[in-house]
């Protein structure tokens, strides 16, 4: 036995305790596994061997015990799911993998994580992950114009008044199918929503070089039978009203789900201002074999706005004096500022200050 000679600092000696501990745990249970070896060895049935057709069709043998091999191209919540954390996403490369094992950047924000943050858009996610931005912690603003003072990105569409990694918005897609980002997330009929930062090209081919924001759609659950209804009242009339049925027609074939949301969204005291949504949603799966799974949704969206301002009022009228109450003459081509008329002007780059 070889021993240790001189002085161990103390990073050394934690080291050698935790090495120590570490045998002493692995060694009694690596014996135990191999004792009990041969007996399992001895009683497990061999797994039966695939058939010709099996072979020639490139499906897997079903091996003894009714054990059933799951879909790689569908994530299914597991005991190791639990409250905020997802260990498995298809989100990367469209297989069933493992989070950690995934080269890239990837947030999964579950339903619960939805409901405890009271997070119903996209904006009020992004205000708790990282490297995401939304209208509650950025501004966006929209091209400046010659009195027309910034653009309000915010009021005009504010489901693409966010961005990644200090970039630009985020691609939207729904079920990995690329959607309108301009139509507004909500969680209503998200099981979950899957945050890819950076360009996926694996995914979607030529994309957003901030990430890609996927929405994995409710599914109709076979055989469960659930009900949900809410309601939220907020300050300046802001009402939200939303329910959830899903029910199973046919044990271990057909089940559908439908859903419905009524909203007004009023954040401040502006008026007039409204933002209501009425959005209604429907969804089926049906499973005529065990190995055949069908789904389909189809969703009714409803939006009339007249959102309230997010920018302050610019004031467009002392500039305009400074520079010598300026005109325009649409039939000349030509300026008047402080009295003196310009030649006829043909570039708008050419043009005096104020105008």
């Amino acid at each position: 036995m070889n021993k240790f000679r001189g002085p161990v600092g103390p990073d050394a000696a934690i080291a050698l305790v935790a090495f120590a501990l570490t045998l002493g745990a692995v060694l009694p249970t690596r014996a135990r596994a191999q004792a009990a070896a041969p007996e399992q060895a001895s009683a497990a049935p061999a797994a039966p061997l695939p058939t010709s057709a099996q072979v020639d069709a490139g499906a897997a043998p079903t091996p003894a015990g009714g054990v059933v091999q799951m879909n790689p191209f569908e994530v299914q919540s597991s005991a190791k799911d639990i409250g905020y954390y997802t260990q498995n996403t298809v989100d990367g490369s469209r297989l069933n993998t493992k989070l950690g094992d995934l080269g890239a950047s990837i947030t999964v924000v579950t339903k619960q994580q939805m409901e405890d943050t009271s997070s119903i858009n996209l904006n009020d996610m992004f205000l708790y992950e990282a490297s995401t931005e939304g209208t509650e912690n950025y501004t966006a603003t929209g091209g400046f114009g010659k009195g027309a003072g910034v653009g309000d990105t915010i009021q005009s569409s504010p489901q693409t008044s966010t961005r990644i990694r200090g970039l630009t918005a985020p691609d939207i897609s729904r079920d990995f199918f690329l959607t309108n980002p301009a139509i507004q997330t909500d969680a209503y009929n998200i099981d979950s929503v899957e945050i890819d930062r950076g360009p996926n090209s694996t995914l979607f081919g030529i994309g957003s070089p901030s990430g890609i924001v996927n929405l994995s759609i409710e599914k109709a659950v076979l055989n469960k039978d659930s009900n949900e209804i809410s309601a939220r009242y907020g300050r300046f009339d802001d009402v939200r009203t939303s329910f959830n049925l899903n029910r199973s027609l046919i044990t271990d074939r057909m089940a559908i789900a439908v859903a419905g949301l009524y909203q007004n969204t009023h954040p401040t005291g502006q008026e007039p201002a409204y933002d209501i949504q009425r959005r209604e949603f429907a969804a089926l799966t049906l499973k005529p074999t065990t190995t055949t799974v069908v789904r389909a949704n189809v969703e009714y969206y409803d939006n009339p706005n007249r959102r309230a301002n997010s920018l302050t009022p610019a004031d467009e009228v002392t500039p305009w004096l400074n520079a010598g109450r300026p005109t325009w003459d649409p039939i000349t081509y030509s300026a008047t500022v402080n009295g003196t008329t310009t030649s006829p002007i043909t570039n708008n780059l050419l043009l005096p200050a104020g105008l």
